[in-house]
């Protein structure tokens, strides 16, 4: 493992450890508005029909 990998593994592990992971908090109302706007699979994908 090279240096920059275990400072960013190390940085990931405070963060989650903080509770601040930088993942999205959208309330309840956004959440809905977005729900079912794209495709889970994408035309064209093996499996998409």
């Amino acid at each position: 493992m090279n240096l920059g990998q275990e400072a960013a593994e190390k940085r990931v592990r405070e963060r989650a450890s903080a509770q601040e992971l930088p993942f999205p908090d959208f309330d309840e109302a956004q959440r809905k508005r977005i729900t079912n706007l794209l495709d889970y699979l994408l035309e064209g994908s093996p499996g998409a029909d």
